[in-house]
């Protein structure tokens, strides 16, 4: 378990061509207001995970060029809040998944030239469940669910492709 707050950073950082790398099971990760972690290059990631069960509050700003905002892997089990303030903007998903049982809820604003949340294999064995309040917009399919899951909207969801997909595993998707 670790906690991380941290201070604006632009990368890709020395170790790797991700700015912030989340490996520690049960982890909190507090993006504050006006704090930029953003990503320059490469496929390059503002957040890579790579174990489970972490907790997000973003009410900062992530930034990638050609990556992900936040790139969960094959990892499972995870809360992200975006606050009103937190905005995420990427050149490929703003966030990007293939695990299972993620909670996503969006207060603020989500640009992406692919999509803007993309979370496959969710229906395998626990489905996600993602609520937008805030604006989400993509240059593809703003939510991608390919094997199901939960979204509930008041906010804006705005696709060049598809508002919303959710892929039909087993029968249970609602929106």
């Amino acid at each position: 378990m670790a906690l991380y707050i941290p201070v604006s950073a632009t990368g890709p950082n020395a170790n790797d061509a991700d700015v912030l790398d989340v490996a520690l099971v049960n982890s909190t990760v507090i993006i504050r207001d006006f704090v930029l972690l953003a990503a320059d290059g490469n496929g390059s990631d503002a957040i890579t995970v790579t174990a489970n069960a972490s907790t997000f509050f973003i009410d900062g700003y992530l930034a990638s060029d050609e990556g992900n905002a936040i790139n969960l892997n094959a990892t499972s089990n995870h809360e992200i809040a975006i606050g009103p303030r937190g905005s995420l903007t990427a050149g490929s998903d703003a966030i990007f998944g293939t695990g299972t049982s993620n909670i996503i809820t969006n207060n603020g604003t989500i640009v992406s030239a692919g999509n803007a949340v993309d979370i496959r294999n969710s229906g395998l064995t626990a489905h996600s469940t993602i609520t937008n309040n805030g604006a989400m917009t993509s240059a593809s399919t703003t939510i991608n669910m390919n094997e199901g899951g939960q979204v509930a909207n008041t906010g804006s969801i705005s696709a060049s492709g598809s508002g919303v997909f959710l892929g039909n595993y087993d029968g249970t998707n609602s929106y």
